[in-house]
């Protein structure tokens, strides 16, 4: 009988208790917002990420920020556009990954994505000052996958160049061995006194497609420009993006077009450390009106460079130096050589497959030195090849390249 009359009441409590944790709110995480609203709910950028946790989702309205963000946690960044909604630097700036200063940081292995958001500066601040060192930098082992994205002006005030800094994106670091990783999309770089895209260290990963990086410096400006610089047994896919406009103004003697002394900016280059590593493919972009569309320096044939198209460089379509490579399909029109092979510190082997070159004052050229030879080798269907002169330098002086990358790595 005992038994019969508890057994109820028990039941009766089990469903009470059930019923009364469904009317009261929850508590703890689940009780949060998995949406963090700028500014509405927080006043900057900053102050909602510290607030989100892993999973959540930041929404920044219109307007400027007058910050630098540094994200270290798995979430999503989302603007109102990336015209719409901009991280602009502040004064002054601090540094935000290790010792250097990015608009936005992203480390501490966090996977983060950004979309819809654009990133500035100037920094109004000369070189010798905390200069700007990337738009943004991704390392600490994290990942960014960006897309319909805009990072604008890196550059400090007056503009020139600051040794290792002035990029639009750093994705791991040659100075450091930081590595990181980025899937990027749909993403315009512009105006910029580094590089546009650089990627270094062994295990870094970086895919750029359908973006737009375009120097707009102007050609009276002291600074030196690159588009794309991959080293250091990084791992990079770059296809279907558009290179503008990158150029050696640096030095008053220092620029021009003699590859074995002077110093000449690329649409796309090799950096300093290893080779990038093997499975990197360069394919099917557009380079225009840079000193040299490809700057291939001690490659030896380590990856994919093929279909792509360069046009009216201002020295040369390709500089093939120090390392046998062969390009694939390359289109080359206009400019004053079209490809040239430069043997200073090994003999090197320029092998043309399926290149056409049109339109170039002279389409191609080699360059020997110091006993080692230079020599271009066309394989059925590559356009005609005239051999150039040869032009000497002193022996034993190192390329002017090998100079320039390890001034400019990240």
């Amino acid at each position: 009988m005992t038994y019969r009359i508890i057994r109820p009441i028990q039941a009766a409590s089990a469903v009470a208790v059930t019923v009364l944790a469904a009317l009261l709110p929850a508590t703890g995480a689940a009780a949060r917002p998995s949406v963090l609203q700028v500014p509405s709910q927080y006043p900057t950028i900053q102050a909602a990420v510290n607030a989100a946790y892993a999973g959540d989702t930041v929404r920044v309205a219109p307007g400027r920020y007058h910050e630098q963000v540094t994200i270290s946690k798995n979430l999503r960044l989302f603007g109102a556009g990336r015209k719409a909604t901009t991280v602009v630097a502040p004064d002054p700036l601090k540094p935000n990954v290790g010792d250097a200063a990015a608009l936005i940081g992203v480390t501490g292995g966090a996977k983060v994505e950004i979309a819809n958001l654009g990133v500035s500066g100037p920094v109004a601040h000369p070189c010798a000052e905390q200069p700007l060192h990337a738009g943004i930098f991704v390392a600490g082992g994290a990942t960014l996958k960006l897309s319909r994205a805009r990072v604008s002006d890196i550059v400090n005030t007056p503009v020139e160049s600051c040794d290792h800094d002035g990029n639009g994106i750093l994705v791991g670091s040659f100075l450091t061995g930081d590595v990181g990783h980025a899937v990027i999309d749909h993403v315009e770089v512009t105006h910029y006194t580094g590089v546009a895209l650089t990627a270094f260290s062994a295990g870094t990963t970086v895919t750029l497609t359908d973006s737009l990086l375009d120097a707009k410096i102007d050609p009276a400006t002291s600074v030196f420009t690159g588009g794309v610089e991959i080293g250091d047994a990084a791992s990079a896919h770059v296809t279907r993006n558009v290179v503008i406009g990158n150029r050696c103004n640096d030095f008053e003697d220092a620029c021009g077009p003699d590859p074995s002394v002077q110093f000449q900016a690329a649409a796309f280059e090799d950096g300093p450390g290893a080779l990038p590593a093997a499975d990197t493919e360069i394919a099917h972009n557009r380079f225009i009106g840079n000193d040299a569309g490809l700057y291939l320096f001690a490659f030896a044939d380590c990856c994919r460079v093929h279909d792509n198209v360069t046009r009216d460089s201002i020295f040369y379509g390709a500089i093939v130096q120090d390392g046998d490579t062969t390009l694939d399909h390359e289109k080359i029109v206009g400019g004053p050589v079209g490809v040239i092979a430069v043997a200073d510190l090994a003999d090197t082997t320029a092998t043309l497959k399926g290149v056409v070159i049109k339109g170039a004052a002279t389409p191609t050229k080699t360059q020997d030195c110091c006993g080692f030879t230079a020599s271009i080798v066309r394989v059925p269907g590559s356009a005609p090849v005239s051999a150039g002169a040869h032009r000497a330098r002193p022996p034993g002086q190192a390329g002017a390249h090998a100079v320039a990358v390890t001034r400019r790595a990240g």
